[in-house]
C-alpha cells in the first residue's frame, strides 16, 4: 500500500512521529518511532499524497517536520536527528523539469513544524526588533527609477529600483514560518517580473527582509515566490495535477535584496482554488547561487523563511468580479475557511498585503 515506512536512526529515545491524514483516512495521534521497518504495524502509515511528518522529542516538546509525496508509493523516512535532515527513498521520483545534470532530485525542504505557543514564542522573539523597523517610517518614498539592468540579472529581463529606499515599517509582516505547499520546484528563474503571459491583474511587491537576531536589513539574500494564477492553477501543475509540466515557469522566480534589504517583485493578484484562499508563497534564500542559464540553485546556500501572503477579502471580492478572475471554475475558499492563515497571524504579525 502507498505510504511511509517511518524510522529511528538517531539517538533519540523519546521520539514520536505524527502523520496527517489529508490524502487518506487514518490516525493522525502521535506514535512512537521504530528502529526498524522490518515490522509493519509500527513501522507503516496508508497514505497516498502530500503529508506533513512531523517528529517530537517527548521530554522538550522540541519538533521538526516534513511535507513528504507518496502518492502511489511507499516512502522510506529515516529520522536522523533534529539538526540533520532525514533520509528517504522514493520510487519513480519525478524529475525537476529544470534540474542540473549534476543534481538529485529533492523533495520539498523541511518547515519548521511549530505548536501556538512555540510560535507565538518565536514571533515575540522577532517582535524586538519593531523599534529598529519603525525607524524607517518617516522615510519618503522616491521617484521610481528607470529599468535598469542588474549585475546577476538573468538576459532576458530588466530589474526595475526598488520603490523605497530602505525598509518601512507597513503592517504586512510574514515571520511565523508557514507551510510551503506542495507546489514548490526547484531551480526557477532569477528576474523581477513573474507574469509571463498571464492574464490578471499586476501587482508590484516591495518587500523587506531582515534579521529577526541583528535586527538589521539583510542584502543580497534571495526573495523567491510562487503563485496560482487567475484561475487557480500553479505553473507546472495544471489543475492541480502533481505531475511537472516542464516549459510552464509563470508566476515563479524572484530576485535578490539590495544593500537596504529590499527587493521589488512583479506578479499577479493570484487567484484561488479548493481549500486554499488567495495567497502567495515566499521562500527566503541566503547565501544563493545560480546557474550559467539563469535559474536559482535552488539546493545552494541555505532558507532561512518560509511564509505566505495573504489579501483581505474586500480586495479579493473586488479582484474576482474582474476578467479572467471571472472564469475560475474551482470552489472560492475565504479567508475565514484557509487552515493556514491563523498560523501566518500569531504573535501580532499580519501577513496581509496592504
Amino acid at each position: 500500500m502507498p505510504g511511509f515506512n517511518i524510522r529511528n536512526a538517531s539517538s533519540n529515545k523519546h521520539l514520536q512521529v505524527f502523520v496527517s491524514k489529508y490524502s487518506e483516512d487514518g490516525d493522525d495521534s502521535w506514535f512512537n518511532v521504530p528502529t526498524s521497518f522490518a515490522d509493519p504495524k509500527t513501522a507503516h502509515w496508508e497514505r497516498n499524497g502530500w503529508e506533513l511528518v512531523a517528529f517530537r522529542d517527548t521530554t522538550n516538546e522540541t519538533r521538526r517536520g516534513w511535507y513528504l509525496n507518496c502518492t502511489n508509493q511507499t516512502v522510506d523516512v529515516t529520522f536522523n536527528g533534529f539538526d540533520k535532515e532525514i533520509t528517504i527513498a522514493l520510487e519513480d521520483a519525478p524529475t525537476d523539469r529544470r534540474r542540473q545534470p549534476e543534481e538529485s532530485f529533492s523533495p520539498p525542504r523541511y518547515f519548521t513544524h511549530v505548536s501556538k505557543f512555540e510560535a507565538r514564542f518565536r514571533s515575540v522573539h522577532a517582535l524586538k526588533c519593531a523599534p529598529a523597523i519603525a525607524t524607517f517610517e518617516t522615510q519618503r518614498m522616491l521617484k521610481r527609477n528607470h529599468l535598469t539592468k542588474r549585475g546577476r540579472q538573468a538576459p532576458t529581463s530588466l530589474a526595475p529600483a526598488p520603490h523605497y529606499s530602505t525598509i518601512k515599517n507597513t503592517t504586512c509582516v510574514t515571520a511565523p514560518e508557514v507551510i510551503e505547499g506542495p507546489y514548490y520546484i526547484n531551480n526557477e528563474y532569477v528576474r523581477t517580473d513573474l507574469t509571463e503571459t498571464q492574464a490578471g491583474i499586476k501587482i508590484v511587491l516591495d518587500i523587506g527582509v531582515v534579521d529577526t537576531v541583528t535586527c538589521t536589513p539583510l542584502p543580497n539574500v534571495f526573495v523567491e515566490l510562487w503563485a496560482a494564477n487567475a484561475t487557480g492553477e500553479y505553473g507546472g501543475y495544471p489543475a492541480g495535477n502533481p505531475s511537472h509540466v516542464h516549459t510552464e515557469t509563470f508566476l515563479r522566480g524572484g530576485y535578490y535584496t539590495n544593500a537596504n534589504g529590499i527587493v521589488e517583485i512583479t506578479t499577479l493578484y493570484p487567484g484561488y482554488y479548493e481549500s486554499r484562499t488567495s495567497h502567495i508563497h515566499t521562500m527566503i534564500h541566503k547565501d544563493w547561487q545560480q546557474h550559467a542559464n539563469g535559474t536559482l540553485i535552488s539546493q545552494a546556500g541555505s532558507v532561512v523563511h518560509v511564509g505566505q501572503f495573504f489579501f483581505e477579502e474586500t480586495w479579493n471580492d473586488r479582484v474576482y468580479e474582474t476578467l479572467p478572475y471571472t472564469t475560475n471554475k474551482q470552489g472560492r475558499t475565504l479567508n475565514t475557511e484557509d487552515h493556514w492563515i491563523e498560523g501566518a497571524n500569531l504573535g501580532g504579525y499580519n501577513s496581509f498585503i496592504e
